[in-house]
């Protein structure tokens, strides 16, 4: 049986959250979690239900089981602007805190 507090809980961060894509760039630090997704907001949901993730690197295309890499990653770019660079694999999204109308 599914708990509906977590439910509830989870629903209210993902109306407080969004993410912002940076197409074609990667940041390069140690993971929180490693997961296979089919899309970048399977991947973002992820982030969103683990208290320590504050970005995400996402594969940009899919592999042969039309699945995408996502990584899980305890920081952001503006704490660790010297690991974020630009690439042709992957897309960076960023979590950005706000009041969502």
């Amino acid at each position: 049986m599914p708990h509906h507090e977590d439910t509830y809980s989870t629903l209210q961060s993902v109306r407080q959250h969004t993410f912002v894509r940076e197409k074609f760039h990667y940041l390069n630090l140690s993971r929180v979690g490693t997961f296979t997704v089919y899309d970048a907001f399977d991947c973002t949901f992820e982030c969103l239900s683990n208290p320590s993730c504050f970005s995400v690197n996402v594969a940009a295309s899919k592999g042969a089981n039309d699945e995408l890499w996502c990584e899980l990653l305890s920081s952001d770019k503006h704490r660790n602007s010297s690991e974020y660079h630009g690439n042709k694999s992957s897309h960076h999204f960023a979590m950005k805190v706000g009041n969502i109308a």
